[in-house]
């Protein structure tokens, strides 16, 4: 075999190589998946959550809450008094006073209600740090994908630039091809460095969530090989927004409603009026026991005070309604801009799984034949593997995307507990 033929036959091997790029992504990383023995989303999210200061924050909250309660119906300190009645002696009396018993039932349900709104916020609290863990986890997953699919490209060009001599002398390699094939090699690796650096990122920020010693790989991204389809509750546009009244969000908005609508019940209460039982001791020792007691009434005369107490009150249930309405808005505003960014994503996925990948792989098939029958120079062919590969890359960023606003639109969907 001439030194003419071994030269296209090297570029041959090279388009077959290119041919393989996916199968060859798939079996490193696979490799390497099963050396480094990747962290589960599973095993992420439930490290997270036991571990999140926040979620710590809000578990102690509650029991704060709960703590409180225990006090909610807690009776004013009793009152001892010295008194002279005679000029000759002191004598000591006990007082202790008392509100309605409808005003101790309605702390205590304030108080329960401070338990609700406690607990709601850790539903909150949780959905948002889910959702960051599994955004950040989805970007440790597309930055190894990104290594795998850089490495062989890497590769292919290093093996050109390392050795063009021999196909520069057969003719086959021009010099502008020669450092064409450089400077790809340049970019390429470029990337591929980058890439190394956003997975050791990536992983970073995964064991900050964790608080694990290491993290060495995560588990691979799911490549998709047909079309998808977008969730049926994604498919209606606009989106339907009732679905939002079950979201964590607008479910602590009601609660805090309720807490409200319980504020203003105990300020009517505290209106009524109350009364106290006390014991005296009298001037005369000889005073029979049932004429020592005194009963007394607390009558709520200064009304105008008590009267701006349910006012505020009623005031508090109307800011409590607008700041619902204003989370609600905001839920829904940001639910259609995901929305549209779900569509979008997937109509670009559905391109390459559709017509995308498939002209990527007939310009390299279609270059080779060109290049092997000398109707194209090296040049050429490179570069028109070169844009293949582009086809490739951008595919890889697709699915990263998709899935990314698939996650956030997920997010919407969740349902409080309560």
């Amino acid at each position: 075999m001439n030194t003419k033929s071994s030269s296209k036959y090297n570029f041959l091997l090279i388009y077959f190589r290119f041919r393989l790029l996916p199968l060859i992504f798939v079996l490193s990383f696979q490799i390497l998946v099963a050396n480094a023995q990747p962290l589960s989303l599973a095993n992420a999210l439930e490290l997270c959550l036991k571990k999140h200061p926040e979620i710590i924050a809000a578990d102690l909250a509650i029991l704060q809450s709960q703590q409180q309660a225990k006090a909610a119906a807690a009776l004013q300190n009793p009152e001892i008094t010295f008194t002279n009645p005679t000029g000759d002696f002191y004598t000591i009396g006990v007082s202790q006073a008392f509100q309605l018993p409808t005003v101790y039932k309605t702390q205590k349900k304030l108080a329960k209600q401070q338990i609700a709104i406690q607990t709601a916020q850790k539903q909150v609290t949780q959905a948002q740090i889910s959702l960051m863990l599994r955004i950040a986890y989805l970007q440790a997953q597309f930055a190894q994908a990104q290594v795998e699919l850089y490495r062989t490209p890497d590769s292919i060009y290093q093996k050109i630039v390392e050795n063009p001599t021999r196909q520069f002398e057969a003719g086959q390699i021009t010099a502008l091809a020669k450092t064409y094939a450089a400077a790809e090699y340049g970019k390429i690796h470029n990337q591929l460095i980058t890439a190394q650096a956003e997975v050791k990122h990536t992983l970073t920020v995964l064991v900050v969530y964790t608080g694990l010693a290491e993290i060495k790989a995560v588990e691979p991204l799911v490549i998709p090989d047909t079309a998808i389809s977008l969730p049926p509750d994604a498919q209606q546009y606009p989106p339907d927004s009732a679905s939002l009244q079950y979201h964590p969000i607008i479910k602590l908005h009601a609660q805090n409603i309720k807490l409200a609508n319980w504020q203003k019940k105990l300020a009517k209460k505290q209106a009524l009026p109350g009364f106290s039982i006390g014991y005296l001791n009298p001037s005369d020792k000889n005073t029979s026991i049932q004429n020592r007691f005194s009963l007394g009434l607390s009558v709520p005369l200064w009304w105008r005070q008590y009267k701006n107490n349910i006012q505020a009150a009623t005031t508090q249930i109307a800011i409590a309604q607008q700041q619902s309405a204003a989370a609600q808005t905001e839920l829904e505003i940001a639910q259609l801009q995901i929305k549209t960014q779900l569509q979008q994503s997937a109509n670009e996925l559905n391109y390459y799984l559709s017509s995308g990948n498939q002209n990527a792989a007939e310009l390299a098939t279609m270059a080779t034949r060109f290049f092997m029958a000398g109707e194209t120079d090296a040049l050429v062919y490179l570069q028109t593997l070169r844009d293949a590969f582009a086809i490739k890359v951008a595919f890889l960023q697709s699915i990263n995307n998709y899935q990314q606003a698939n996650l956030q639109w997920q997010y919407f969907l969740l349902k409080s507990e309560q």
